[in-house]
C-alpha cells in the first residue's frame, strides 16, 4: 500500500472519550484509548471511523490507525507514538488483540522479523515502522 495517512491536528484529551457501549467497534476504541491515555490527543466519534489510514497529532505524539478487513474479519490497526517510543497494536472489534509490538530503537532485536513488523506496518497503516524508511 503506498497511501500515506492523512494528517489531521487534533490537540485534547484522549482519556475524556465517553465511548457508547453500542458502538460496533467499542471495544478496539477502549483499546486505543488506554494505549493512549496520557497523550493530548482528541478523538471525535462523528468522524473517527475510516477506511482510509488516519494520524491525529498534537504537533509532538501521534495516533495512526485504520479500520481493516482480512480474512473476514474486521479489526482496528493502530499505533501510538511518544518522543519516547510507541506500541503498534491490531485490535478486534471486540477488544480481543490480535497482535502487538514496541515501536523504536530495538538493536537487541532480530533484524527479519523488525522486517516483518515494518511491511505489516506499511500494509495497515502506509507508514514506516520500526526505524526502517517507508
Amino acid at each position: 500500500m503506498s497511501t500515506r495517512p492523512k494528517s489531521i491536528v487534533s490537540i485534547g484529551k484522549t482519556s475524556a472519550l465517553v465511548i457508547p457501549a453500542d458502538l460496533e467497534y467499542a471495544g478496539a476504541l477502549q483499546a486505543l484509548v488506554h494505549s493512549a491515555r496520557d497523550l493530548h490527543i482528541k478523538i471525535d466519534l462523528a468522524t473517527f471511523y475510516s477506511e482510509a489510514p488516519i494520524q491525529l497529532h498534537d504537533f509532538e505524539d501521534t495516533i495512526t490507525y485504520r479500520f481493516m478487513q482480512e480474512n473476514g474479519r474486521a479489526f482496528l490497526a493502530y499505533e501510538v507514538s511518544t518522543h519516547q517510543g510507541g506500541v503498534y497494536r491490531e485490535v478486534r472489534y471486540s477488544g480481543e488483540e490480535i497482535r502487538s509490538w514496541g515501536v523504536g530503537v530495538h538493536f537487541a532485536e532480530d533484524r527479519a522479523a523488525l522486517l516483518q513488523q515494518a511491511e505489516r506496518m506499511r500494509f495497515t497503516l502506509g507508514i514506516g515502522g520500526a526505524g526502517f524508511p517507508d
